[in-house]
């Protein structure tokens, strides 16, 4: 049997489809634990738990619509073509090597986003009654909102550097 090598050019081109909006579903989670850990001791003093959780939990319902939305563009586009991308912008470039901030859906990855917006969501809206007597209630939806991040960060970065940054996130 003959051993053949191949480039990916020989292999065929890879069709991806331009998504200027991925950036915004890690962004939300990422957004929220930010608030919450800079500014919910604040906001849970004066205003009580429900701003804290309605954050975490805002978040969480824009990161699933905008995965929504994602999603029904990629099932839109012809079976070879399920590819989204969005570079955000170059991190490094070092002679023929470029790490970029980008994001990339297929449908395998898409599919793991929809469950880690939607279950996280539910996770969120159950957290209020099962935390409901905790002191730094703050900190948990921080925390919680931050998890998500790293999660989507594993599954949509495009590159290996993204993904390790991802999976350490989550292992915090």
């Amino acid at each position: 049997m003959e051993h053949a090598t191949h480039t990916a050019a020989q292999l065929g081109p890879l069709f991806t489809q331009a998504a200027d909006y991925l950036w915004l579903i890690p962004l939300f989670p990422l957004l929220g634990a930010f608030i919450n850990a800079a500014f919910g001791l604040r906001l849970q003093r004066r205003f009580g738990k429900g701003l804290v959780h309605g954050i975490g939990i805002g978040v969480m319902v824009a990161s699933f619509v905008t995965a929504a939305v994602a999603f029904v563009e990629l099932w839109g586009l012809p079976a070879e073509q399920r590819f989204l991308q969005d570079t955000v912008w170059k991190i490094l470039t070092a002679g023929p090597v470029a790490v970029d901030l980008g994001f990339s859906l297929d449908p395998l990855s898409m599919m793991m986003t929809l469950v880690i917006t939607f279950i996280g969501t539910l996770i969120h809206v159950f957290s209020v009654g099962y935390m409901a007597d905790e002191p730094s209630y703050w900190r948990f939806f921080s925390y919680l909102n931050l998890c998500i991040f790293s999660m989507l960060l594993l599954v949509m970065g495009d590159n290996f550097v993204l993904m390790f940054f991802g999976w350490e996130g989550v292992g915090l």
